[in-house]
């Protein structure tokens, strides 16, 4: 969006069994274009994983993402939400996961090194175990994306990520129809999920 990012309260879950799920850790397929799309200012990406790939019902408290080029990457003034859904794919139609369905979960700075880069939470996220998740990154850095700026990747049999991006037009996920280029792809970033089971009996 063009506005600047919202100020989150910090309020993480402690846990002493915090577990990591990581979906994907191949390291020979990188690529550009989720969650930056080379060579435009503005970004705003939706990333799907599966129910059947995380282990149950938890709270996040940090993600993580693999970062391959040796260069640095710096993108400030970023969003991340998240959100339950019962969405399989993105499709031609541009059907993406509501704003209105979406929790804020990080605002600030990003910076990535070469290797995997945690991300903490400022809002600790309830996954409810059943449905998929979405990972969302808004990206109002206004600062061009490489084309070395890329993340080691998997493929999927669906198209599990999608992005909208401009580089005059700043993508707003708060409007029904949001402006800018729109890709969708059958691949996604390795990530780690870090945070605390839930027991489904007690939720």
């Amino acid at each position: 969006s063009s506005k600047t990012s919202q100020h989150l309260i910090f309020y993480t879950q402690p846990c002493n069994n915090s577990t990591i799920d990581t979906v994907g850790w191949y390291t020979d397929f990188e690529r550009a274009g989720v969650p930056f799309v080379s060579n435009q200012k503005y970004n705003y990406t939706q990333i799907l994983y599966n129910a059947s790939e995380l282990n149950g019902a938890k709270n996040i408290s940090s993600i993580s993402l693999h970062y391959a080029y040796t260069t640095n990457l710096v993108k400030t003034n970023c969003t991340i939400y998240m959100a339950n859904t019962t969405l399989q794919e993105f499709d031609e139609h541009r059907t993406i996961v509501p704003f209105s369905e979406m929790t804020p979960v990080f605002a600030g700075d990003l910076t990535f090194t070469r290797g995997w880069n945690e991300i903490p939470l400022q809002n600790t996220f309830f996954y409810n175990g059943t449905d998929n998740l979405v990972i969302a990154i808004d990206d109002n850095s206004g600062t061009y994306s490489r084309n070395g700026d890329k993340f080691y990747m998997h493929n999927t049999p669906n198209y599990s990520a999608c992005a909208y991006y401009g580089t005059d037009d700043n993508p707003d996920p708060e409007q029904d129809s949001i402006i800018g280029s729109f890709s969708r792809q059958s691949m996604r970033p390795n990530i780690k999920l870090t945070g605390c089971p839930v027991d489904e009996t007690h939720i």
